[in-house]
């Protein structure tokens, strides 16, 4: 299983400043396939500067367990994040 990318990301308004929400589509390998997967998270920076990645519902029609596949999406969310690639 492996990350490809993630695509079409937008960022929803919000009124707190610490808390930000995004819509995208994840391209992912599973299993020799490739699968584009629509998924919303959000990025919580906490007083002390760590941030929380959680995401919503993933929906997809592969037979691949979901742990790996958020861990894997939350890892290439904060790389995206820390390297400044995601929206304003």
């Amino acid at each position: 299983m492996k990350i490809l990318e993630l695509k079409q990301i937008e960022r929803e308004p919000g009124q707190v400043y610490y808390r930000r929400k995004f819509t995208a589509i994840a391209s992912m390998e599973i299993l020799a396939k490739e699968v584009d997967v629509p998924i919303n998270f959000i990025i919580e920076t906490g007083p002390l500067g760590d941030k929380k990645i959680d995401f919503g519902d993933i929906k997809g029609d592969f037979s691949y367990p979901i742990l790996p596949i958020v861990k894997s999406l939350r890892e290439y969310v904060k790389r995206m994040d820390n390297e400044g690639a995601l929206p304003l």
